[in-house]
């Protein structure tokens, strides 16, 4: 082969490997949510992306749980279910993913399942005020308000500026029979 032939070839294949990286740096935008996209686009990238060889057990789980979350905003539960699942294969402490489950529980209305979900996301991660109130949303759900409330509470101890559990809180406040307090809630929401 000749120098400029092997030039060619190299430059070519450096080509190449350019477009591979910056599709895959858009692929992981769009399944991880920093751009913009559909449902389905994100099911795409992320698909993509769990073909790829480079990513840690950490990373495919979260890569996994971004794709469930997709899945889920389509309403493909049973797919959801499936990528939360296998995220936290790969990760058991992966509190995003069990909260996650969980929501797609509670879009089944299954409590149950939801409650376990919810108190494994709280015990892997204390912090996680998205899955205290998703807790207090099962709780509220089963009609059990002051549980619903105290998770609330604790949501916004952790998190002051939480718009949506104050919106819940509200919520079991009104239905509590505690109207000044809901919308005082609500204030806070706006």
């Amino acid at each position: 082969m000749t120098t400029a032939r092997l030039l060619t070839a190299v430059l070519a294949l450096a080509a190449s490997a350019a477009v591979a990286v910056a599709q895959s740096s858009h692929d992981e935008k769009v399944c991880t949510g920093g751009i913009s996209s559909s449902p389905d686009e994100q099911v795409a990238a992320c698909t993509v992306l769990m073909r790829g060889e480079r990513y840690t057990a950490r990373n495919l789980a979260i890569i996994r749980n971004n794709r469930g979350i997709a899945y889920r905003e389509k309403g493909d539960i049973d797919r959801a279910i499936s990528d939360f699942d296998e995220a936290l294969r790969l990760d058991p402490n992966y509190s995003r993913a069990y909260a996650n489950r969980a929501a797609a529980h509670l879009d089944r209305h299954d409590q149950v399942r939801a409650l376990a979900d919810y108190d494994a996301a709280i015990r892997a991660d204390p912090t996680n005020a998205m899955a205290l109130v998703g807790r207090g949303n099962a709780f509220a759900d089963m009609g059990e308000r002051e549980k619903a409330i105290g998770n609330y509470d604790e949501a916004l101890r952790l998190n002051p500026s939480y718009a949506l559990a104050y919106f819940n809180r509200a919520i079991a406040l009104a239905n509590s029979s505690q109207p000044d307090r809901a919308l005082a809630d609500l204030n806070e929401a706006l």
